[in-house]
């Protein structure tokens, strides 16, 4: 039996043949999810929480696929991809900057615009995950 890609991983595409799953197929599984997990608690700054994962890919999501130039309303997007309150991820947000996980620069006059620095301790946990968990594809900018 052949596994699809990690990053391919859903309920229904777990295994190429789901009908044919046995139980070392499960507990492989099980394994490997396990492992994730106690890497992830080891090296992000996610403070254990699932609202902390979550802002930090998704912020590295948005930056990545941002340029300098056209992450005005970053924040804002990052508010409404995530089903958590603004609240909740601007104190993360602030934990990642008092931390030096990230740089916040205020732009223009009234600062309400922001651009979002990743420091390169971001980019060099991202390229750690990318290889330990992404099949080592290419480096992450950073």
């Amino acid at each position: 039996m052949s596994y699809l890609p990690f990053k391919n991983f859903t309920a229904s595409e777990l295994f190429t043949d789901i009908h044919d799953v046995t139980s070392v197929d499960i507990a492989r599984l099980a394994q490997h999810g396990l492992a994730l997990r106690q890497w992830e608690r080891q090296h992000l700054p996610t403070e254990g929480t699932q609202l902390g994962y979550e802002v930090f890919m998704k912020l590295a999501e948005l930056v990545a696929t941002d340029s300098a130039d056209t992450q005005a309303g970053l924040l804002k997007r990052l508010y409404l991809a995530l089903p958590y309150s603004e609240k909740g991820i601007r104190l993360h947000l602030r934990r990642l900057e008092s931390t030096g996980w990230i740089t916040v620069h205020k732009i223009g006059d009234d600062g309400r615009t922001v651009r979002v620095e990743l420091s390169s301790e971001y980019w060099r946990l991202l390229n750690a995950y990318a290889v330990q968990w992404g099949g080592g594809r290419g480096r992450i900018r950073g």
